[in-house]
């Protein structure tokens, strides 16, 4: 909802989304709000989450190759390396926070393979209605 911020979402297997808080930058994770990967179980039902984004905060949504990202030494990237990465990156253009994300990957894979689809989404929510000076 473009006015309010409030956001909606439902998981099928993936991790949480993340908010980038613009205020302090800290990093949200929403509730796991969902159900089971989607086809296997078509009967069972998923459960929708909400948030919201106040100006200049950050969703971030992954696919589980960003976090199951492995080093040589058999170590996951994890949450808690993926929220450090995106600490601090509220004022920072989106496409340098992605670049800054997948250097981090490489440099945690050391030259190893990509097991996984490394998929990152990020929107960042903007002043509604606000006059902008140029």
């Amino acid at each position: 909802e473009p006015q309010t911020g409030r956001i909606s979402y439902s998981l099928a297997g993936h991790e949480p989304p993340l908010i980038v808080r613009a205020r302090d930058g800290t990093v949200d994770q929403l509730p796991a709000r969902g159900g089971p990967p989607l086809g296997p179980f078509p009967a069972l039902g998923y459960v929708a989450g909400s948030g919201t984004l106040e100006e200049g905060d950050t969703l971030v949504m992954i696919t589980d190759g960003v976090t199951e990202d492995m080093s040589p030494a058999r170590e996951l990237f994890g949450i808690a390396r993926l929220k450090a990465a995106l600490a601090g990156t509220a004022g920072i253009p989106l496409e340098d926070v992605k670049r800054g994300l997948l250097d981090g990957l490489d440099r945690h894979r050391a030259g190893g393979r990509i097991e996984d689809d490394v998929t990152i989404l990020m929107l960042r929510r903007l002043g509604c209605g606000a006059a902008r000076k140029s």
